[in-house]
């Protein structure tokens, strides 16, 4: 933990993969406070109920090494592979807010892809394509609009994946 950092203002950041998942908590300052990582947090992968479980116990580690079980959160943001629609969306963070999240923490769920691309382009437009475990492009226009294309998993087509290329090698 940086000197100084402020741990009452604290922001979670989730990024679950189809491969990994990893969580940063970090200060209002941009500290680092603690981290951790995981096993794979794909909803389609996984389903709601184990996905949850591998999520509250990354988050549940990531405050371990903090020395707290828990803190107040200015905010969670939480990119998870999968995750699709905005119905999704709802579902998931309802079961976080259930399962994982204290009180009233202001929530963010969006898929794995569109916070690469935020990450990547500083909340820019732009276009981001992505090719590890699955493959997706995932774009944004100056109004915001956004759209995407692949990101459906080997069983629908998922060209350009790790896991494909890895099929192809074959």
């Amino acid at each position: 933990m940086s000197e100084g950092s402020d741990v009452a203002f604290c922001v979670l950041g989730v990024d679950a993969g189809g491969t990994r998942t990893r969580a940063r908590l970090v200060s209002g300052d941009g500290a680092l406070l603690a981290s951790a990582e995981g096993g794979p947090g794909n909803l389609q992968q996984l389903g709601l109920d184990r996905l949850v479980h591998e999520l509250h116990q990354i988050v549940a580690t990531t405050f371990r090494r903090l020395g707290t079980p828990s803190l107040p959160l200015a905010a969670a943001c939480f990119g998870i592979a999968g995750v699709g629609t905005p119905e999704e969306n709802k579902v998931v963070g309802a079961a976080l807010r259930k399962h994982v999240l204290i009180g009233g923490t202001p929530l963010l769920v969006r898929a794995d892809a569109a916070i690469a691309h935020a990450g990547a382009l500083a909340g820019e437009p732009g276009i981001l394509v992505l090719s590890g475990t699955g493959s997706n492009v995932w774009g944004c226009d100056p109004q915001g609009r956004e759209a995407r294309a692949g990101g459906w998993g080997p069983v629908v087509g998922d060209e350009g994946s790790a896991f494909e290329i890895g099929r192809r090698a074959f």
